[in-house]
């Protein structure tokens, strides 16, 4: 936007959001669109821990490999056939 790059991430639905007590992710234009730190009771939520950089597409092998080294195997059960 305007020559500038910005960070969004997919959000929810409004309402899923509002039933979950969650905040809703916003686009405005002018900055990022990331998911809020805490929810709208102000209880953390969403942490980034570091900045991959951008993406063509899901980075799917990625997402596995840094989901089963900080999780272990464990952290894909349920997602693997």
């Amino acid at each position: 936007m305007g020559g500038l790059w910005q960070k969004a991430t997919p959000s929810f639905d409004r309402a899923l959001t509002e039933e979950l007590e969650w905040r809703l992710v916003e686009f405005t234009g002018t900055g990022d669109a990331m998911l809020p730190a805490t929810d709208l009771a102000g209880q953390p939520h969403v942490t980034y821990l570091r900045y991959h950089g951008w993406r063509l597409g899901v980075p799917l092998e990625e997402f596995l490999a840094a989901t089963v080294e900080h999780y272990g195997i464990e952290g894909l059960e349920g997602w693997m056939p």
